[in-house]
Order: C-alpha cells, then structure tokens, then sequence
C-alpha cells in the first residue's frame, strides 16, 4: 500500500495545497466561529459520539441503495458534503436527524447545503482550506446542533483543529474510524474519475488518498462497503 507520506508529497509536487492560503482560511474561520453560537472543538464532539456502528455517506453509485431502515440500523450517519445534491433532493431527509454528522469544506450547492441543513440539523464539521475561504462566512447563515472548525496547516486554534486528509471523504473515514469499530459506506465510487480523456492528475490523486485510508481502516476496523 503506498504510504500517505508519498500521496502527500505528491500534493506537494502538484501545487495542489497553498500552505498561506491555507492558514489565512483556518484564521478566517477561526474568527467567524468565535461569533457562532453552539460551537465546540472537534475533540470536544468526539468525546461524545461513542457508537457500536457507523455509517459514511459518499455521492458515488450505490447511495441510491440507502432507505431508512439502513439508517435505523446505525448509530451515527455521517454525510460527506458531495453527497448533499443527492440527499437534499431524497424521501429519506426526514430520517437523517439524530446522531447526523456533515463533514464539509463548502464545495457543495450552497442551496443543496442549506436545505439539508434546515432539515437535519447535523454536528457541522466545516473544513478551512485556502480555495473556500471566500465561503466561510457563510456559515453563519447555517442550520446546526453543533459546529465545529477543521484545517490542513498544523495550527491547534481555540477553535479549529488541525486534521488529517485531504478531501471530505478522507476526514468523514478519519472521523468514523475515532467514534466506531464497525463502519459501513455507502457510495464509494472510484469509477467517477474516469472519463473520455481517461484519469485527471487531481482525481487520482484525490482517490488514491482516499484508498489509503480506506486501505488503513480494512487493517483495524470492520468495514463494509457498498
């Protein structure tokens, strides 16, 4: 399995990360928090969310598989933000209410976002990275239980919290993999990086990150996918 110092050296090589854009988002963030009601650390929230089962929701083929009784079957359901289109537009988004975690870095459908989170009220984990920081103030117009900031620069805020992976799909799996020993995905969809030109740079690298850690939790944990 290639190690996750390789990918990230490759996310180097590929100016893909800007470590000052990068950090100028965790301040910004950091700040429009600071003026948030309901807002904990993310280590605050892990505290809380102990579960026997979890499950990690992705936009791939196969979400379409997902009903209630799926859901009723787990503990905690925790959404990755590229799969809001889908669920905001489903008969099952009155299901997913308690124990409901969005993992987001805001690249969703700002509508898609907000009707999902009118209806579920999740623990929102928003990501700070330099490509969304025009979007972070936004949050303020979210509908939550809690809220909580990420970064990518080792920076350990008031607030935000540095953590792992690079797309919501690798922090949804990191998260998961700290509340649970039992987790089920559901739209794990490598297939959506082909297309007539064959695999973009970004996109294998993206899913080859994701892999790893997919990699890193069949070694540790009882992992289903679907």
């Amino acid at each position: 399995m290639i190690s996750y110092g390789v990918l990230k050296a490759e996310i180097d090589l590929l100016g893909l990360v800007n470590m000052r854009d990068d950090y100028n988002a965790a301040l910004t963030l950091e700040d429009v928090l600071s003026n948030l009601r309901d807002v904990k650390r993310l280590s605050e929230i892990l505290r809380d969310l102990c579960s026997n089962s979890c499950i990690v929701l992705m936009p791939g083929r196969g979400i379409e598989r997902l009903d209630k009784y799926v859901l009723q079957s787990h503990d905690i359901v925790i959404v990755c933000d590229s799969a809001v289109d889908y669920l905001s537009r489903s008969d099952i988004l009155s299901e997913l209410r308690d124990r409901t975690i969005l993992v987001t870095d805001l690249d969703a459908e700002w509508d898609s976002l907000m009707k999902f989170c009118r209806a579920v009220r999740p623990i929102v984990i928003v990501h700070a990275h330099g490509d969304n920081m025009g979007r972070i103030p936004w949050i303020r117009y979210l509908e939550y239980s809690y809220i909580c900031g990420t970064c990518q620069v080792p920076l350990d805020l008031r607030l935000v919290e540095y953590v792992e992976g690079f797309t919501d799909g690798d922090r949804a799996l990191i998260l998961a993999s700290k509340i649970s020993r039992k987790i089920e995905i559901i739209g794990l969809d490598y297939s959506s990086t082909y297309s007539s030109k064959g695999i973009s740079t970004i996109k294998r690298v993206k899913f080859n990150i994701l892999s790893y850690y997919v990699d890193t939790l069949r070694s540790s944990t009882m992992i289903f996918i679907y």
